[in-house]
């Protein structure tokens, strides 16, 4: 049998028939199965998974943990939210999967009860307790290799110090640009007098450091959640994303990334992994074999969105009018506009933008969208003709012909090679 989920708390028990008088008569068939069940059921291991951060990242830790179990059938999974306040009762368990973020004291009292344990929550180290986690380090490493790329020279990072992940894809950023000899501009978003739980003048720091970071610049945010609320920072003080500011968040949170407006590069991580190899490693604790103090699995990919698709351009006459045209670029519009929108003339717009990336405005406005078919045809199920119109495109013809030309394969071939990646 497979793994089964199960409300916390005990769900065996009761009569094994509702009519006393059928009882004597059925008791030795229907009896003897029922003992049985209970039997098998008391002997499967009960798993807790403790989960308190519900992002994407920590749901595929779930994920995972519910595949191995699966596959590997006899355990019963159970997952729960841990307290802050209450001691925690896991004596009914026989093994615990934590990956409780910001939630230290989940785990010391896990500790004390001395089951057999795994954390994944990435939040602290507890000697003994042996830990699956992402490679953190790896992942602000592959941020600054694919904005360094891009071709970005100037570089920043925003998180904060508590716990491990952020600090630790801070430093791998760090450490991988000054190899290229770059710095990187490093700012703590939540820091400060708080007050009613919230920081204060944390908005308002955030925009000043924004607005002083040399343009145009390449920014790692620690984790999506809080690159969202970066982003919307920018966006609020009318700092152009990804024109000035290209930004990466980690986690690929596809629903988050999804929110952001632009839409959210991320350093996808694997969740499902390392959930899969933690439940791995708390069999093998179970069956009283020893298991690696701490076991890291490296980032998978960059998944591109619109926050980083734009070279970085330092003319801002061009790097203006590449805003202006993204902004625009799923309507019809006049380049006439787009030049009015930054001052110039239409032909020094032509000009400027021939010198600086050896096309005109018109060839920058159809690869953004191009870009944008490709977006929708990968994360939706629209049908072409609607691809077309919301992309921009007169017509499904006129987007399969450019298309075909500029990526190679029909819009439908490219829908298809990304549906089996995803699946």
């Amino acid at each position: 049998m497979g793994a089964g989920w199960a409300d916390d708390g005990d769900a065996h028990g009761g009569d094994y028939c509702s009519t006393p008088g059928r009882c004597h008569r059925d008791r030795q068939p229907i009896a003897l199965g029922r003992i049985m069940v209970v039997i098998r059921r008391m002997s499967r291991p009960r798993i807790l998974v403790l989960i308190s951060v519900q992002s994407g990242y920590y749901r595929n830790i779930v994920r995972g943990v519910y595949r191995y179990a699966t596959a590997r059938g006899g355990w019963d999974l159970t997952r729960n939210e841990p307290s802050r306040t209450k001691p925690m009762d896991v004596k009914n368990f026989t093994g615990i999967i934590h990956c409780a973020a910001g939630n230290a004291i989940s785990l010391e009292q896990l500790v004390e009860q001395g089951r057999p344990l795994i954390d994944c929550s990435n939040w602290c180290e507890t000697p003994g307790v042996p830990a699956v986690v992402s490679d953190d380090a790896s992942a602000g490493a592959k941020a600054a290799e694919y904005l360094l790329g891009l071709g970005h020279r100037n570089f920043a990072f925003a998180g904060f110090n508590a716990g491990l992940y952020s600090p630790r894809r801070r430093d791998g950023f760090v450490r991988r640009l000054a190899t290229a000899g770059h710095s990187v501009d490093c700012h703590v978003l939540y820091e400060g007098e708080r007050v009613n739980g919230r920081y204060v003048n944390q908005i308002e720091r955030t925009t000043a450091w924004l607005r002083g970071l040399p343009k145009p610049c390449g920014l790692l945010v620690c984790a999506d959640q809080d690159a969202l609320h970066v982003s919307q920072i920018a966006n609020a003080a009318g700092i152009a994303v990804p024109d000035e500011i290209a930004m990466i968040g980690v986690d690929d949170d596809d629903l988050v990334c999804g929110l952001a407006k632009p839409t959210l590069t991320s350093v996808r991580m694997d969740g499902i992994g390392v959930g899969a190899a933690a439940a791995q490693a708390l069999d093998r604790l179970l069956s009283g074999a020893q298991v690696e103090s701490l076991r890291r699995l490296p980032p998978l990919e960059v998944v591109v969105r619109d926050s980083t698709d734009q070279q970085p351009v330092a003319d801002p006459v061009v790097r203006g009018a590449i805003a202006w045209l993204r902004m625009h670029a799923d309507t019809k519009v006049s380049l006439s506009e787009c030049a009015r929108s930054t001052g110039v003339s239409l032909r020094t717009l032509q000009s400027r933008f021939a010198s600086v990336l050896g096309h005109g405005p018109a060839e920058s406005l159809l690869a953004l969208r191009i870009d944008h078919a490709a977006r929708l045809l990968a994360e939706t199920d629209l049908p072409l003709k609607a691809v077309a119109l919301r992309a921009g495109f007169a017509s499904a013809a006129y987007l399969c012909t450019v298309f075909a030309a500029r990526r190679g394969v029909t819009p439908g071939t490219y829908r298809k090679q990304k549906q089996r990646l995803a699946g």
